[in-house]
């Protein structure tokens, strides 16, 4: 077999503009790779608390604690779901290791800012761009605006290789621990290869709008939802997976091109409403989702939405995520109250305009009362 593994690092380092290049099982398991690595080059037990915002992907505080690290939470803006850049210079402390933004839904963190909050402190930016790969802004690439920055090549990204991770850093003293956290993984064998290429089949037919109910009724298929696990595991990429990406340039921007026009509809269709609000918009944003919230009192049918495509993606707040037992005074009012309001709606290049049409008329008849003869939509 051709060595696919080298190939598709040479790209990354192309593409990226990027010394150094690492492939690893999944986004989790970067993630971890990352953070022990830090960990070892700052050399001091009293930094192990990472930062992140209160709500985010539960991989985040999953991989943080699997790298035996502690999570430290700061609360969002609720129009980016960003930090709320006004309360982050409290939050870091002596103690602060890292901080990841992490562009959620492909809307690029505001790294400029962040970088100019902790100037002068011995604090890493992990750029976890794990959503938004292939996103520009100001002429540089997500993923590269940190020490280091990651990708999840996982199930429902940008582009997928079912499982799979890429860590970037263009830091030689971080590039060298990197490789010494990986140089004693184990592979993939044969048998898990197969796997990842049946799944590859399977996922790529349920993606398809007549197939939603399959992913509703099915959640073990990991696709369109989460929960927080520290049971994953670590290895280096296998060749079946860097295979898995190739014409992976052609294949991202394709894809993203077809979620920014399926997100230029949804702003079109919802924007406006009083039942429903978009976020700010952001130019730069592929929208790997897009998150939306559903204003209202009555009680969201979430059972229904998932049959529609839409998912809650994140069901709570980071705090509230039970394994963590997260005890802290402060309080994370925003961050709390998204879960009951934000879902998410489908972008991938496989929704059809007709689907996304016929996916906003539900919507509609979902949460907006019957309009009166003669009366003017307003939407």
């Amino acid at each position: 077999m051709e060595d696919y593994i080298r190939k598709f690092r040479r790209e990354l380092r192309e593409y990226f503009q990027t010394r150094n290049v690492f492939l690893i099982s999944s986004g989790r398991a970067a993630l971890t790779i990352v953070l022990q690595a830090l960990y070892r080059i700052a050399g001091d037990d009293s930094k192990n608390e990472v930062l992140i915002p209160a709500y985010t992907c539960y991989s985040v505080p999953a991989s943080i604690v699997k790298a035996g690290l502690k999570v430290r939470l700061c609360d969002i803006d609720k129009d980016t779901l960003d930090f709320d850049y006004s309360l982050l210079p409290d939050v870091i402390s002596t103690r602060t290791l890292a901080i990841i933004p992490c562009s959620l839904f492909g809307i690029p963190s505001d790294i400029e800012k962040l970088q100019n909050i902790i100037a002068g402190k011995e604090v890493f930016v992990i750029d976890d761009a794990a959503q938004a790969m292939g996103v520009l802004i100001d002429g540089k690439l997500a993923g590269t605006r940190g020490d280091i920055g990651l990708f999840s090549l996982d199930r429902g990204k940008n582009f997928t290789t079912i499982e799979g991770g890429i860590i970037l850093t263009n830091r030689r003293d971080i590039a060298g621990q990197v490789e010494k956290e990986i140089s004693s993984l184990n592979g993939y064998t044969k048998v898990s290869q197969l796997v990842i290429l049946i799944k590859a089949i399977i996922i790529s037919q349920i993606l398809r709008p007549s197939f939603y109910w399959i992913v509703a009724n099915f959640p073990g298929l990991g696709v369109g939802g989460t929960f927080y696990s520290t049971r994953f595991s670590i290895k280096n990429m296998s060749n079946t997976q860097a295979g898995l990406a190739c014409n992976w340039r052609e294949n991202l921007t394709r894809f993203n091109l077809a979620r920014k026009e399926n997100t230029e509809y949804y702003y079109s269709e919802l924007s406006g409403s009083h039942k429903f609000q978009c976020l700010k918009s952001n130019p730069d944003a592929t929208y790997h989702r897009f998150p939306v919230y559903i204003n209202g009192e009555e009680k969201i049918d979430i059972k229904k939405l998932e049959l529609l495509g839409v998912s809650q993606r994140y069901p709570d707040s980071v705090d509230n995520i039970p394994e963590l037992e997260y005890k802290d005074e402060n309080n994370y009012p925003v961050a709390s109250s998204v879960p009951n309001e934000l879902r998410c709606l489908p972008t991938h290049p496989n929704l059809k305009k007709s689907s996304r049409q016929r996916l906003v008329q539900q919507l509609k008849k979902l949460f907006l009362p019957p309009r009166a003869p003669g009366s003017q939509s307003k939407i």
